[in-house]
């Protein structure tokens, strides 16, 4: 089963995911487990 949530929360989302898929500008930018994702680098390379 998989479910999409879609929150701007990053920590939020972390905590419940499996995997990670993080879209800027429409593009995804990230898309990995959440064992192989780095948490920092993700957040580092988001802009706001």
């Amino acid at each position: 089963m998989a479910i999409v949530l879609v929150e701007q929360y990053f920590d939020f989302a972390f905590g419940l995911a499996d995997q990670i898929v993080v879209l800027q500008r429409g593009k995804i930018i990230e898309n990995a487990s959440k064992k192989q994702c780095k948490r920092e680098a993700i957040l580092a390379s988001v802009s706001v």
